[in-house]
């Protein structure tokens, strides 16, 4: 039986610790968002720990230009 969203969410929780800047579901998928410091070896982890082939969604944001 595949295992749940969910539960997915919960064993990156307990993975990632801290490095987990948010995790959950979205659109009935799992979510994780890593710092931009920690999106490589997260990718890896996400490969060989928990067998994730493609990254459907990868995002980032640069905000270095920004202006307050």
């Amino acid at each position: 039986m595949p295992e749940s969203v969910n539960a997915l969410v919960d064993r990156l929780r307990s993975h990632f610790g801290a490095r987990a800047l948010a995790a959950g579901v979205a659109h009935g998928e799992a979510m994780l968002e890593v710092a931009a410091a920690d999106w490589l070896a997260a990718g890896r982890e996400l490969r060989d720990t928990f067998a994730f082939e493609v990254p459907i969604d990868l995002c980032g944001v640069d905000r270095s230009e920004e202006h307050t």
